[in-house]
Parts: structure tokens; sequence; C-alpha cells
């Protein structure tokens, strides 16, 4: 996991939070294991469907996360604009 991504890093805290192994995330949001992880590690994003899964589950607010991922978004469009601007 790449320290910038805090999306990801976000979600891992949330799981680890939660007391819950990467098993018991993906039985109880309803994802296979590689989609945790890969959420994790920041190759891929929830979908809808998962996003109201995660708040349940992990017991937080839904525009709090979604927050947190609006944010890496919009820091992620500023690199790529800076670096096709070089």
């Amino acid at each position: 996991m790449s320290d910038d991504n805090r999306f990801a890093m976000f979600m891992k805290n949330l799981r680890v939070d939660a007391n819950l192994s990467v098993e018991n995330a993906a039985r109880k949001i309803g994802v296979g294991i590689s989609e945790i992880e890969n959420w994790e590690n920041g190759k891929l994003l929830p979908s809808e469907f998962s996003a109201e899964r995660i708040s349940q589950v992990y017991g937080i607010d839904k525009n709090e996360w979604l927050e947190v991922l609006r944010n890496e978004v919009e820091e992620a469009q500023r690199l790529s604009s800076k670096t096709l601007s070089s």
C-alpha cells in the first residue's frame, strides 16, 4: 500500500478498528477477499452497493468516508494534471 493513498489506509484502518480480519470483513460486506485487499492496497474503489454495506458493517457515516475518497480523487487529478503540464 502506498503511503500517499489515504483512502486505502483509511479503509484498512476501518477494518482493523472494527477488529475484523480480511475474511470476516469480506463476508460481512458481501464481497470477495480480493476486493477488500484491493481497496486496502489502493487498486480498486468500492461500488455504490459496497459503500452502503461498508458504512453499515464498520459503523461509519457513508458521507464521512466518501469525503476521504473525494479528497483522494481530487489529489490524484491535481497530480495528474501537474504531470501532464510538465
